[in-house]
C-alpha cells in the first residue's frame, strides 16, 4: 500500500472556508476604514471655512463660503453668531456608507468645531474631535 499525498476534499474546503471568512471581514474592515479616512476629507475642508468664518464673524456675519473636494461640498452657513459649516457627500465618488449622508458642524466661538443634528453620518465614522 503507498502512502498517500495530497490534500483530500474535505481538507480542501475546510481551507476555502476559512479564507473565505477571513476575506470577508477583510472587506469589512477596509470599507469601514475608506469611509474614516473620506470624512476626514470634511474636516480639513471645513478647517479651509472655519477660518473664513471666524474672520466673517467679527463682521457679525457667517458668509456664505463653499469649498468642494473629491468626496462632496462643504458650505458655510447661518446666522452670527450661530454659524455652521454643512458637508454632504455625493454619490459618485464617496464610500457606499457616506454616499448622500450629510455631516453638520457648528462653528463655536473659540474656534472649534461640534457635530450638530444635521449629521446623518453614521457615528463610528466620526471622529471623537467633533462629538
Amino acid at each position: 500500500m503507498r502512502a498517500q499525498k495530497g490534500f483530500n476534499l474535505l481538507e480542501l474546503l475546510a481551507v476555502v472556508a476559512i479564507v473565505s471568512i477571513l476575506a470577508s471581514m477583510a472587506i469589512v474592515f477596509f470599507q469601514n476604514h475608506l469611509a474614516k479616512a473620506q470624512v476626514t476629507e470634511v474636516l480639513v475642508l471645513a478647517g479651509g471655512l472655519k477660518t473664513k468664518v471666524m474672520t466673517s464673524l467679527e463682521n457679525s456675519s457667517c458668509g456664505n463660503d463653499i469649498a468642494s473636494g473629491k468626496y462632496g461640498i462643504a458650505m458655510a452657513g447661518g446666522m452670527a453668531p450661530d454659524c455652521t459649516i454643512t458637508f454632504t457627500f455625493n454619490n459618485t465618488n464617496a464610500s457606499s456608507a457616506l454616499s448622500s449622508k450629510t455631516i453638520g458642524l457648528d462653528v463655536l466661538s473659540n474656534g472649534t468645531l461640534k457635530k450638530n443634528a444635521d449629521t446623518d453620518v453614521d457615528s463610528k465614522y466620526l471622529p471623537k474631535a467633533i462629538d
